[in-house]
């Protein structure tokens, strides 16, 4: 966002006005987010939520989930990372970390081609693209029906 300054003189007492520069700064505003009920012993069903997840998976699955949630885009709960920098031992550390998280529907690889949108027009993605689940990490109302048509789809 661009930042907004204003110039204005105040009197403060004193016979002549003085200057002073009032400079509004304006935060980038994020969308919000949400995620799937919290469940606790008294919650019916048997349903896990994110924290049951997360308790479970190895600190590599986490890491690598926090990777792709911080570089999401909340229009598709999409994320592409790039890879070309890592060595082969670390590309496979990433592979089974990823395989936890596919395994516990948490996060899905988008394949490049293949996958048409709600209006059956066909996608294109990078490689490395990720989808987080529209379950766990709950879009904005705007975009649910789209994300999780091709969530259902992947």
């Amino acid at each position: 966002m661009s930042k907004v300054y204003a110039t204005t003189q105040i009197n403060v007492h004193t016979p002549e006005p003085t200057d002073y520069e009032v400079k509004r700064v304006y935060k980038e505003k994020r969308r919000f987010s949400m995620t799937k009920q919290f469940n606790t012993l008294k919650s019916p069903g048997n349903d896990k939520d994110i924290l049951d997840l997360f308790g479970d998976m190895p600190k590599a699955s986490r890491d690598l989930f926090l990777e792709i949630k911080n570089s999401m885009d909340y229009k598709t709960n999409t994320c592409t990372l790039d890879n070309s920098a890592l060595t082969k031992a670390q590309k496979n550390k990433k592979n089974i970390a990823y395989n936890k998280l596919k395994d516990v529907l948490l996060v899905k690889k988008i394949p490049t081609k293949g996958i048409k949108n709600i209006d059956e027009v066909a996608l294109l993605y990078p490689v490395n693209t990720f989808m987080v689940s529209p379950i766990y990490i709950i879009p904005s109302s705007d975009f649910i029906e789209s994300i999780t048509h091709i969530w259902r789809n992947i």
